[in-house]
């Protein structure tokens, strides 16, 4: 997505990449969703205040997007971010 305001995050986080195609990829590694799952619960025991960013495709479908933000939140981790870019101009 794209963002005429688009921030750019300083602080160390872990990044949830979601491509048009559905593939899903932590901090660029590409995962399952079983996996991701995985990660997310591994990453809250021990850093349960880290930042995660997603980062989704504008074309990628709504229902997919909405099952990764589902397991960053049965995660337990509270805090997420959507990671956009500047419109074009």
């Amino acid at each position: 997505p794209s963002a005429q305001t688009a921030a750019s995050q300083q602080e160390d986080a872990v990044t949830i990449s979601l491509t048009a195609d559905g593939a899903l990829f932590f901090n660029q590694e590409p995962v399952t969703k079983e996996a991701l799952a995985a990660l997310l619960r591994d990453t809250q025991r021990t850093q349960p205040t880290r930042l995660v960013i997603l980062n989704a495709d504008r074309t990628a479908q709504h229902g997919r997007v909405i099952e990764v933000l589902d397991l960053v939140r049965q995660s337990g981790l509270q805090r997420v971010s959507f990671q956009a870019s500047p419109e074009p101009t």
